[in-house]
């Protein structure tokens, strides 16, 4: 078996890793970077069995000692930075992303951040990069596996020592195949979560069974460790996010990582001694609070600023380093190595006692819906899309819609119907009101992601979209509806998402993969097919054009602007904004002239009034709930004069 001692080499290779990952997630190169995370699970498999094996052998194991040990080494300096962030985020994040953040943190405090993180987002979605605890979901592995990996070694210890390798190897094995088949068929959960995770550990516990490299000549030994290292520099360089991962494509980091620390277990290589230098070794000690610091720092720049330069990037490692630096120094040292805690219970009990206070707190900035009032004055209270009035097909197929107005008496006729996606929730409680004030009923068919086009879907969705708008379009028909408001997102559609949003280019039968060629054809095709048959029914339509999309979330224009001290905040500029629209507006304009019964709202004037960039709020709060949807105070005030005068003249028609 390989002796358990103190290898200055691993604390390179912990240094390689953590660069690694600080450079992916910089932008500094190595977009396969995020592998780093995988050699510190070989890494950790490989020192937790040492330990454990070496004290079972001497015959002090203690699991109280053990887990003690791993509060002792994770907690204080997780605790810090946890609380930084929360602090900081107090100040900076907006109160949803707040509450999220208490919400993570309450996950973090249990150990359980990978699981909320596989339910809430995606590491390499876009939105991810702006959770400030996404890093944590790692370090909820490792605490997971440190639950259970000492109990599984204390029994199969009693079964006997000789089935212990042979049972783990099994487990590695079966965690292998079930990582291999989740990347295909759940990838989310296979990244996130120990199961498919827990063969990367266990490689490395593996290598604490292995026979002593003696008989294996120099040579080979360090042929072997330049093959390795440069196997998991190759990995780094060439995996992309793309790449199917864990699974069969993390085998060359992780086994890379387990040859190089066989190889070098009884005398250094070359590239040990690479790895043995004084200043690789000081990053790897230095490692475990780059990796705690890194993220927060470019997760709350690029919420902020969006994108990360990469002049910041070598700012924001410059920062790491000294923050984790400090966190060694004045955390991580003095409660690893500082007066002896000889009381266990102690320890347990202050551990709980700040998890308990961390999630006390964070469960009531979450409970608090993210403290509104700390940008109460800036944006205001009416600042959420209205979801109250969505519905379900199940909704839709019964006619039982949510009301607009004065609501429609028993077989009475709407006067009018609001059909669109979440761009029509947006605008349905101005229209509520304005419909009230009008005395006119109607009745809103609005589901997010569900423009009003017939006959096609999206490509992020299945063909549901098409039994949605045929069951509005029939309701429209046996209710004799005659005058319809349409209002989407229409050039998400056809020029796909943007602000790190995945696509939604449309797509039909015929279509495999989506073009904006194609998309822009169909979209030409399905709207044009949705005002003819409207129009053939003799139904009155006001198709309502986009408004601005913003270049990132308006309210963080707002809040950055009110604390630089700027006393205007502006959006979008108008050329941006036609270009944006262009080729929408065109088939929009184009399709208007061949139908008689149809009129188009444009909201362009109104988000333009002075100026050659669009307004994104007033000293009442915002005008945008987020880049592209308006906040009920914003379709007042942009879009209530323009339907005021529409619900006004249906009035003076009836």
């Amino acid at each position: 078996m390989i002796e358990f001692k103190y290898r200055p080499d691993v604390d390179g290779l912990r240094a390689v890793a953590v660069m690694l990952v600080l450079l992916y997630h910089a932008g500094l190169g190595f977009p396969g970077g995020y592998i780093g995370v995988d050699v510190f699970f070989v890494i950790s498999g490989f020192l937790i069995t040492g330990l454990i094996l070496k004290e079972q052998n001497a015959g002090t194991f203690s699991l109280a000692n053990f887990w003690v040990r791993r509060i002792r080494r994770i907690i204080p300096a997780a605790t810090v930075m946890v609380v930084a962030v929360l602090v900081v985020g107090f100040f900076l994040l907006l109160p949803d992303d707040y509450s999220d953040l208490g919400k993570s943190t309450v996950a973090q405090q249990l150990m359980f951040s990978n699981v909320y993180f596989w339910q809430n987002t995606g590491y390499f979605d876009g939105p991810a990069d702006l959770k400030p605890l996404l890093h944590t979901w790692s370090l909820a592995v490792e605490e997971q596996f440190y639950l259970g990996y000492p109990l599984l070694l204390i029994l199969l210890k009693r079964v006997g020592r000789g089935t212990t390798p042979i049972v783990l190897a099994l487990l590695a094995l079966g965690s292998l195949v079930l990582s291999q088949y989740g990347i295909n068929h759940h990838p989310s959960a296979t990244f996130f979560l120990l199961p498919t995770r827990a063969w990367e550990l266990l490689i490395g516990g593996l290598i604490c069974f292995m026979p002593k490299p003696t008989r294996i000549t120099p040579w080979i030994l360090n042929l072997l460790s330049w093959l390795s290292l440069a196997a998991i520099f190759a990995a780094g360089w060439i995996f992309t996010p793309a790449t199917p991962f864990p699974g069969f494509s993390a085998l060359a980091p992780c086994g890379a990582t387990a040859v190089i620390i066989y190889a070098n277990s009884q005398k250094p290589t070359y590239p040990a001694a690479i790895l043995s230098w004084r200043p690789v070794v000081l990053v790897g000690l230095l490692s475990y609070s780059l990796y705690l610091w890194h993220w927060p720092i470019l997760a709350l720049w690029k919420y902020w600023f969006r994108n990360v330069e990469p002049s910041f990037g070598v700012l924001a490692i410059g920062a790491s380093f000294i923050l984790a630096y400090l966190s060694r120094r004045f955390v991580e040292t003095p409660f690893r190595r500082g007066v002896p805690i000889k009381n266990i219970s102690s320890v347990m009990t202050a551990a709980a006692g700040l998890a308990f206070a961390i999630v006390s707190c964070s469960g009531a900035v979450y409970f608090s819906h993210g403290i509104p009032q700390r940008f109460h004055f800036l944006l205001g209270n009416n600042n959420k899309i209205p979801t109250h009035y969505s519905s379900d097909t199940s909704v839709l197929r019964s006619g039982e819609l949510p009301s607009l107005g004065i609501g429609p008496q028993p077989d009475e006729q709407l006067d009018f119907v609001l059909w669109g996606d979440s761009h029509a929730l947006a605008v349905s409680t101005l229209l509520d009101r304005l419909a009230e004030d009008a005395g006119l009923s109607g009745a809103i068919i609005a589901r997010g992601g569900h423009p009003p086009l017939r006959g096609v879907w999206k490509s992020n969705m299945g063909n549901s979209m098409v039994e949605w708008n045929d069951l509005a379009f029939q309701f429209i028909k046996d209710r004799n509806v005659k005058n319809v408001l349409l209002v989407a997102r229409w050039a998400a559609h056809v020029n796909g998402r943007v602000n790190g949003e995945k696509d939604t280019l449309l797509i039909d039968s015929s279509s495999s993969v989506p073009s904006q060629k194609d998309a822009a054809n169909l979209f030409l095709r399905s709207l044009g097919r949705t005002l003819e048959e409207l129009d053939r029914l003799g139904v009155n339509v006001w198709l309502m054009k986009q408004v601005p999309l913003q270049n990132g979330d308006p309210r963080k224009t707002m809040v950055r602007s009110a604390l630089s001290g700027e006393r205007q905040s502006n959006g979008i500029s108008i050329d941006a904004h036609r270009l944006r629209q262009e080729t929408v507006n065109s088939i929009i304009d184009s399709l208007v002239l061949s139908c008689a019964h149809v009129s188009i709202v444009d909201p362009a004037d109104r988000c333009f009034p002075f100026s050659e960039t669009s307004v994104i709020g007033d000293h009442e709060g915002c005008f945008y709930a987020d880049d592209d949807h308006l906040s009920p105070h914003g379709a007042d005030v942009l879009l209530g004069p323009l339907f005021e005068r529409l619900f006004n003249g249906l009035n003076s028609a009836k």
